[in-house]
């Protein structure tokens, strides 16, 4: 009895110790309201829609052609039922490393807002705007540090961003961001090609653990996007709540006095029913702090989830109490373990023997993202390259779909500054056009539909140049349905019942084949096909016409005085980075300061509202959610006694340079409190004369149920 009471002691302290630890910081996980994964243990019966649909009993081939013992990375079902599928390492991965391949970023702003304008505009003579299915997908704009892009923003990050699945509870992959990309030799005026592909390279993953070859790879989405989805998911354990299940093992283990290296000898009769007790104290103690949590998790939940009715969760369990195994066995089972805690041996088949991957998964990494050469050697845009020879009709690459509607990516202004002004005629549109993603979607000229492929390096791959005849540019890879797809039958819908009856998880699945012998540094390139090809060559011969009339050249952002952030960035730090009147009107300098009187600022002469920027006071640059605009009004030559001893800069900066009365001066501002970023819309992704069209699928691809656009509407 006396180790009864102790054990309860120790594990509400414990507890309470834990409760106040586990902070949910979502900074730099995906958006609450936008990505998607699933979760499933043992202690419950959980079943529910997921991101990619179940992967369910399907045709495979014996020796699917797109297998090879070299491969380094796999899809295949993830080890969480019901999730559809999952990535894998067939190799061992170091900590601190990046995984391979990196990818890109495709930057989406304001589709709210287009969206309820669509809708406003449309009225009851159209249907309105399907829900999206890419917010299950899309990641917070802080993560890629893009918050400037736009008033409002998101990131589709393919491969490792939305074809990895979620473990609350054993996450090895942390979200480094992206290398954003200046494209020196392109010129603004005179290249047809600005603005029509994504500046976000380098999309990096790295392993925060070291990982077994074959264990399954899961990225981080937060917990609050977990517990923002309770009604369809269950109460699913939260990474707190696994580390507090590891701890509360581990002192079970201590006063109980199980021997964790004699797995023989039988726990002390006792154990069992202290377990039982604990385990039921767990579940209600858990429950009455989950609800001090409601009203926050009510506040922020997103207005698109849908409830499904037959996800039959166990509403009714407690997070914590779902973390624990529901037996004294099972707890035993776990602390005589050498690999892993609660969460690992919760999910069986986390890690997958080699011959499985050969018979069931895919190989995602035959290509590689490489930089082009012009004719004069000079690196230009980004293409896919075989890793290896590729015998023909290999399946290159495996590539899950996100479908939605055209009407997903349009874009519709107001008013030519992104401002919805007040107006006495409010369904004037003063601009038409389309997300950058268009680009990125395949689709055809007869349907709404459009596919977004989401796959490892997929989305580098070219159009093939037919202007001359070399072999080597000619297309070596074509597209086809695959037999792995989860849901064909959705090739048998009409567009209006695929998109409103299956908006909340991806099904869909296409491949690329070779069309013949690929060789190992081969470039992957594709036939766009001609409706492409035909809208690519009437932009080129109009683009001198579509450049003056470009309302956005004139948008506050003359190109005349464009110059691009990232050149300012590669500034050195012996350098002296510009004042505010020397930068162009394109960017912006953002200051991280505290200003916050004695701790980080100190004050000089306060009627002249003159501080001094304290050292080491610099906030930690992850978000520039935490920065404010200031002008640099000068800069100081300054030595801080480095490992180098090399010379750097100081710099006074002002907070304001048009309201004088309320402004601040702060000296000694260091270069690592400063950064220069893009204003607003002045990327060249937003000029308005950047080309967009789809890619063409195949005639032979295209359902008869998804041709809803008659001549007319294939016009428009």
């Amino acid at each position: 009895m006396i180790r009864f009471i102790a054990l309860l002691l120790l594990f509400l302290s414990s507890t309470r110790n834990c409760l106040c630890l586990a902070s949910d910081d979502d900074d730099n996980n995906e958006e609450d309201n936008n990505t998607s994964s699933s979760l499933h243990t043992t202690t419950t019966l959980w079943k529910y829609h997921t991101r990619h649909s179940g992967v369910q009993e399907i045709m495979r081939h014996p020796q699917h052609p797109n297998n090879t013992t070299d491969c380094d990375l796999y899809l295949a079902p993830s080890s969480i039922p019901n999730s559809g599928w999952g990535m894998y390492t067939s190799i061992p991965l170091s900590q601190n490393s990046i995984i391979q391949p990196v990818d890109l970023t495709i930057q989406v702003h304001d589709t709210g807002r287009h969206r309820k304008t669509q809708n406003r505009l449309n009225g009851q003579a159209q249907k309105r705007v399907p829900t999206w299915v890419m917010r299950q997908y899309y990641w917070d704009a802080s993560v890629t540090h893009s918050t400037n892009e736009a008033r409002s923003g998101s990131s589709i990050i393919p491969s490792y961003g939305m074809l990895a699945n979620s473990h609350p509870g054993l996450v090895n992959l942390d979200n480094e961001g992206v290398l954003v990309q200046t494209w020196e030799n392109m010129d603004r005026f005179n290249d047809p090609a600005v603005g029509s592909f994504t500046q976000w390279k380098n999309q990096s993953f790295i392993v925060n653990k070291d990982l077994p070859a074959g264990h399954e790879l899961f990225a981080d989405y937060g917990d609050g996007w977990f517990r923002q989805r309770t009604d369809m998911f269950g109460k699913i354990p939260l990474q707190k709540d696994y580390i507090k299940a590891d701890r509360i093992l581990k002192k079970f283990e201590t006063l109980c006095d199980l021997k964790p290296t004699n797995t023989a000898e039988p726990a002390p009769s006792y154990c069992n029913g202290l377990w039982n007790t604990l385990y039921d104290m767990v579940s209600k103690y858990d429950i009455e702090q989950e609800r001090e949590l409601k009203d926050e998790d009510d506040d922020t939940t997103a207005e698109d989830d849908d409830n499904d009715d037959d996800t039959n969760v166990e509403i009714n369990n407690s997070r914590l109490g779902n973390a624990l195994p529901k037996t004294l066995k099972g707890a035993i089972q776990i602390l005589h373990s050498d690999y892993g805690g609660t969460a690992f041996h919760l999910q069986p088949n986390v890690i997958r023997p080699p011959e499985w991957f050969q018979k069931e998964g895919l190989c995602l990494d035959h290509m590689e993202p490489l930089k082009l050469l012009t004719n004069s050697g000079q690196q230009q845009q980004h293409g896919a390259f075989a890793k290896r020879k590729l015998p023909k009709n290999t399946v290159v690459a495996p590539a899950p779909l996100v479908h939605m509607h055209k009407n997903h990516l349009q874009v519709l202004l107001m008013d030519a500054n992104h401002v919805k002004k007040k107006s006495s005629n409010d369904n004037v549109v003063f601009w038409k056009g389309h997300q950058l993603l268009m680009n990125y979607c395949y689709g055809h000229v007869s349907s709404s539909i459009l596919l977004f492929p989401y796959s490892p390096v997929t989305n580098f791959i070219n159009h093939y140049n037919d202007n001359n005849n070399h072999n080597e540019r000619r297309p070596n890879v074509g597209l086809r349905w695959s037999s792995y797809m989860s849901s064909p039958e959705w090739l048998s819908l009409t567009t209006d019942e695929l998109l409103s009856q299956h908006d909340d998880h991806a099904g869909l699945m296409m491949e690329f084949v070779a069309l013949r012998d690929i060789e190992q540094g081969d470039e992957i390139v594709l036939d766009y096909g001609d409706a492409w090809q035909n809208a690519w060559d009437r932009h080129v011969a109009e683009y001198e016409q579509k450049v003056a009339k470009d309302t956005s050249t004139t948008m506050n952002h003359p190109e005349e005085d464009y110059h691009e952030a990232a050149e300012y960035k590669a500034i050195s730090w012996d350098r002296a980075l510009p004042t505010y009147h020397e930068l162009p009107s394109n960017v912006k300098t953002l200051c991280w300061l505290d200003m916050k009187e004695g701790t980080g600022i100190e004050v000089v002469d306060r009627k002249k509202r003159l501080y001094r920027f304290k050292q080491n006071k610099a906030k930690q640059r992850d978000s520039h959610f935490d920065a404010m605009e200031c002008y640099i009004q000068e800069s100081f030559l300054t030595n801080y006694n480095n490992t180098y001893n090399d010379p750097e800069y100081t710099y006074t900066v002002v907070t304001s340079i048009t309201q004088k009365k309320t402004r601040k001066t702060i000296t000694n501002v260091p270069r690592d409190a400063l950064d220069i970023i893009d204003r607003e819309y002045s990327r060249h992704q937003h000029l308005r004369r950047a080309f967009r069209h789809e890619i063409q699928l195949p005639e032979e691809m295209v359902p008869v149920g998804w041709r809803d656009l008659d001549d007319e509407q294939q016009q428009k």
